[in-house]
């Protein structure tokens, strides 16, 4: 975009200087001043220092990137990729050196462009800044706690997403749990396997709640988006045993996208296993930096106790008449602490400051818990991170912390909800 904007831009300073040049002469005196080859020079030097910068600002970005996916991880990349900023300051860069081309192949000694050559010089003094401003960003990016706080930002707005701001109820937390399992149960059902392997990255559920009005069936989606799905394996129930051709049946395939990667369109997973990977890697040997997998907990915590508050998402979705046509596979508040703290607890176990930091955690998630499921979930993780903690540590100083922060996690489980919560889920 800002390479073809330089290239309007140029067109229409050239149209202007010829249209008005015998003006800009006699009201801007101190722009056509210089000669033919004054502004030759002007451009050169204008478009090589530009091309010399946007060289600099790719050689920093790969630095960054090497750094930052050998130390705390791969998948970070990505953020470093869409970054608007590294965008932006590439793009001025490169654009100023293409508008210093188109201006300067029209420079002759018949014709200087005096307002386009300044408008050359204040797209130059706007890539200077906007190359200070990439360097500040890219310094204070790289430090891990950044990229954490960063990473989060993006796991709030999944949150944000996927999760309404809703409290929920016992019987919802138990209904998403019978629902889970018995999603292996297929014998009465017409299946429809994948055609590829994959991860699916998203679904497409308005188009596939509208397939099952048209054809009046109903349609149990096995997989979640995140997960790994290899080829042949069942992509998608139907109610019946419909008569279906081989278009219908690509129509159903194609609200599923499967890719490569994982991403997180439709997988707020996706942003907490990036925290758990940054945590891993920090508490690696070859890196052993506890306070990086520390901060990595914390958000952690704080996540999951905003998930504790929240209704499940929604897994029965109706068409206009209000018949349920689709039924996504239940995600569980267990199932998304086991994927957030256990790898954590099998790598930290060794280290006494990480397990009381995620014993901490479990406190405040404990005090944000709203139902009996959550309540009992986070008492398991802390027993057994309290247990790995004790197996591995000798110092009695430190066992006597890790057992103390156990039991306050225990009783904030054993607290009943505030009378306003028993309120709420008492209407809903």
């Amino acid at each position: 975009m800002c390479g073809v904007l330089s290239v309007a831009f140029a067109q229409g300073l050239l149209h202007v200087d010829a249209d008005i040049r015998n003006e800009i002469v006699t009201s801007l005196p101190y722009l056509s001043s210089s000669s033919a080859e004054g502004v030759r020079s002007v451009l050169s030097t204008i478009g090589t220092s530009m091309l010399t910068l946007a060289g600099l600002t790719f050689s920093a970005t790969l630095v960054a990137l090497t750094l930052t996916s050998g130390q705390l991880g791969p998948r970070l990349l990505r953020n470093f990729i869409r970054s608007r900023l590294n965008q932006l300051t590439l793009g001025v860069l490169l654009g100023t050196f293409i508008y210093s081309l188109i201006v300067l192949r029209r420079v002759s000694d018949d014709f200087i462009p005096h307002l386009s050559a300044f408008g050359g010089f204040l797209l130059a003094l706007t890539g200077l800044c906007t190359f200070i401003v990439f360097v500040h960003s890219l310094v204070t990016s790289m430090q891990a706690e950044e990229i954490v706080a960063s990473v989060y930002g993006d796991l709030e707005k999944a949150l944000e997403k996927t999760f309404p701001e809703a409290l929920p109820s016992d019987r919802e937390e138990r209904e998403a749990e019978k629902e889970s399992d018995g999603w292996e149960d297929f014998e009465s059902e017409y299946c429809i396997d994948s055609i590829r392997a994959g991860y699916l990255q998203a679904i497409d559920l308005p188009s596939l709640v509208r397939l099952g009005e048209e054809f009046n069936l109903r349609f149990r989606v096995v997989k979640r988006p995140g997960q790994f799905i290899q080829t042949g394996t069942i992509l998608v129930a139907l109610s019946d045993q419909p008569d279906l051709d081989d278009d219908s049946i690509q129509r159903i395939e194609n609200c599923f996208l499967i890719g490569r990667v994982r991403t997180a369109e439709q997988d707020f997973e996706y942003s907490i296993r990036q925290l758990v990977e940054v945590a891993l890697r920090a508490l690696s040997p070859g890196i052993n930096d506890p306070f990086t997998a520390i901060t990595c907990i914390d958000f952690l915590s704080e996540s999951m106790a905003k998930i504790a508050k929240r209704k499940l998402p929604q897994r029965v979705f109706r068409d206009e008449q209000g018949k349920a046509r689709v039924m996504t596979r239940p995600a569980s508040f267990r199932n998304t602490l086991d994927t957030a703290f256990i790898q954590i607890r099998q790598a930290g176990a060794d280290k006494p400051d990480v397990i009381i930091s995620m014993l901490e955690g479990f406190e405040g998630m404990a005090q944000s818990a709203l139902t009996s499921e959550q309540r009992q979930a986070i008492q398991e993780q802390a027993r057994i991170a309290a247990e790995d903690g004790l197996r591995h540590t000798s110092a009695e100083f430190d066992q006597e912390c890790i057992e103390a922060r156990l039991r306050d996690v225990l009783d904030s489980c054993d607290c009943e909800p505030s009378a306003d919560a028993e309120d709420d889920l008492r209407r809903d």
